[in-house]
């Protein structure tokens, strides 16, 4: 299988994976989408040349074509429409997060182990580019022992509720559907969460969000190995879209956004992480590429379904916790 077919049902955030069609060097092509929206598959089909579109699910499975669907629909069908697509056969990429409950996860962890296809949840802020750089400066020792790390999501929610309605008609958890960015994050940089001690609140930034739900949160971690972190999200008038904040403190260096400073460099000068402006499409691509080409190779790939089921966790953790006042929560590993 030298060129996988992929088939994507949600055009919203979707559509980052269309322009894969236009790059030769892509080891899969787009020959399928559905949406609810007809408009918007007429109109991917038109620009990226895509044979097959649909408003039907069932319809883009019973595509013979088809080797690998890429769910990006609201949250709360990501279980569903991942469990009927490993029934179908079908390898599946899914947005995060992967589950908004550890009962979803456990029904898609069933079904990947039960059909023998892959499941990758699509965590993209750990292929951004600064963030590959900062894993590699830490896997070579740069950083020494790391012992906090912090992952801080700022946005101005009120535009991304004006192309995304459902977000607050739903309305979206932002634990599962925001704070899986660093949760994900800090696994990759850090390692496994296995406590956590969480507050929630309402901002009042945009009413469209229901006052009877936090969208803003502050959550302290402890990691496998006893040391600490901290994740915070709040929404926000500052650009850029999104802001995901990464800090690491090691004994040897420190990683802030974009810049490392190295103790064992004399004067300790700020080294710049200076990358050109990405589409945030980039690291969606990265994320698929990685998924494709595991598949084809027959290696493992960088994420899968016990990955996704322990993000999850880790937000069930912290609901837990702030339902009992900030109580520390041990996470669920073990799937």
């Amino acid at each position: 299988m030298a060129n996988l077919g992929i088939g994507i049902i949600g055009l919203g955030m979707g559509r980052s994976l269309l322009p894969i069609n236009g790059d030769p060097s892509f080891p899969a092509t787009v020959r399928g989408i559905c949406d609810v929206r007809l408009e918007r598959v007429d109109a991917a089909k038109a620009e990226h040349g895509i044979e097959f579109g649909t408003d039907s699910y069932d319809a883009l499975l019973d595509r013979s074509d088809i080797d690998l669907i890429a769910v990006y629909t609201p949250d709360g069908l990501h279980r569903d429409q991942t469990v009927q697509a490993l029934e179908a056969g079908k390898h599946v990429l899914v947005t995060k997060p992967m589950t908004v409950s550890t009962e979803e996860s456990e029904a898609i962890v069933g079904a990947a182990r039960r059909t023998g296809k892959r499941v990758m949840p699509a965590q993209t802020f750990r292929y951004v580019l600064p963030h590959l750089t900062a894993k590699k400066f830490i896997d070579l020792g740069e950083l020494g022992d790391i012992y906090f790390v912090a992952a801080d999501y700022y946005q101005d929610l009120r535009p991304v509720y004006d192309y995304s309605p459902w977000r607050y008609e739903i309305p979206q958890d932002f634990v599962y559907g925001g704070l899986s960015h660093n949760i994900d994050t800090m696994r990759f940089l850090k390692g496994e969460i296995v406590e956590v001690a969480a507050y929630g609140s309402y901002s009042g930034l945009d009413n469209r969000y229901p006052r009877d739900k936090h969208e803003t949160f502050v959550v302290n971690v402890k990691f496998e190995d006893g040391t600490l972190g901290r994740i915070a999200m709040a929404p926000c008038v500052r650009p850029p879209l999104p802001n995901i904040y990464v800090q690491v403190f090691g004994t040897s260096g420190t990683f802030v956004e974009n810049q490392i400073v190295l103790d064992g460099i004399a004067g300790q000068p700020i080294i710049d992480f200076d990358y050109a402006q990405e589409a945030y499409a980039a690291a969606e691509q990265r994320v698929a590429r990685n998924f494709v080409e595991s598949i084809i190779a027959d290696v493992p790939q960088d994420l899968n379904e016990v990955d996704g089921a322990r993000v999850t966790a880790v937000g069930d953790a912290i609901w837990e916790s702030i339902g009992s006042g900030g109580t520390p929560v041990k996470v669920r590993l073990d799937f």
